[in-house]
C-alpha cells in the first residue's frame, strides 16, 4: 500500500512538473524568446513543449532497460533524479534578455531531459506499484494511480491562479522548484 501511495504522489508531482510548463506558456515565451515577434515566440515555446513529449518514449525505453537489467528501484531512482535535475535547471535558467539565444537552447535541452525522465516514471512506476499490490486490488490501484494526473492538473491550475492573483510573473521559480524539492525528497525517501 505504501508503494502505491508513494507512486501516486510521485506521478502527480512528475506530471505537475511537466504540465506547469504548458500552464505558464505565455510567460515562458516572453522570458525565453525574443520579444520582436510574440507569435513566433509562442510557437517556439510550443515546439519546446513538444520536445518533452518526443523524449518520453526514449526515456521509457532507456529506463525500462535499466529496470530490467538493474532493477525497477534503480530505474525509478534514476528517472526521478533526471526529472528533478531538469526541472530545477529549468526553474533556474537565465532569460533571453540575460543570455540571449543560449536561454532557449538550454530550455530545450532541459525540457528534453524532463520528458526523458517522465517517460521512465510513467511506465516503471505503475509496474512497480502493481507488483506490490494484492491481485484483487490491482485494478483499483491502477485507476487511482492514473487519477494522479488529474490531481496534478488541478494543482498546477490552482497554483497558477493563486500565484498570479498576488504576484506578477517574472520567473516561474516558485511554481516549479518548490514542488520539485518535495518530489526529490519524496523519491529519495521511498527508495
Amino acid at each position: 500500500m505504501l508503494v502505491s501511495i508513494s507512486t501516486f504522489f510521485a506521478w502527480a508531482l512528475e506530471y505537475y512538473d511537466f504540465l506547469i510548463y504548458f500552464s505558464l506558456i505565455l510567460y515562458i515565451s516572453e522570458l525565453f524568446f525574443p520579444k520582436s515577434s510574440p507569435v513566433a515566440a509562442l510557437l517556439y515555446t510550443l515546439l519546446v513543449f513538444a520536445v518533452g513529449y518526443f523524449a518520453r518514449p526514449l526515456g521509457a525505453i532507456f529506463f525500462g532497460h535499466i529496470g530490467d537489467k538493474y532493477g525497477k528501484r534503480n530505474a525509478l531512482l534514476g528517472d526521478a533524479v533526471t526529472m528533478a535535475v531538469a526541472t530545477i535547471a529549468i526553474a533556474s535558467l537565465p532569460t533571453y534578455s540575460e543570455v540571449g539565444v543560449l536561454a532557449p537552447i538550454l530550455l530545450t535541452i532541459f525540457r528534453f531531459l524532463q520528458g526523458f525522465g517522465y517517460g521512465g516514471e510513467a511506465g516503471g512506476g505503475v509496474v512497480w506499484a502493481l507488483e506490490f499490490a494484492s491481485p484483487k486490488w490491482r485494478g483499483l490501484v491502477n485507476g487511482v494511480l492514473n487519477s494522479s494526473m488529474s490531481v496534478a492538473t488541478l494543482l498546477a491550475t490552482g497554483l497558477l491562479l493563486l500565484v498570479s492573483a498576488y504576484y506578477p510573473f517574472t520567473h516561474h521559480w516558485l511554481e516549479n522548484t518548490l514542488p520539485k524539492w518535495c518530489r526529490g525528497c519524496h523519491s529519495w525517501s521511498r527508495h
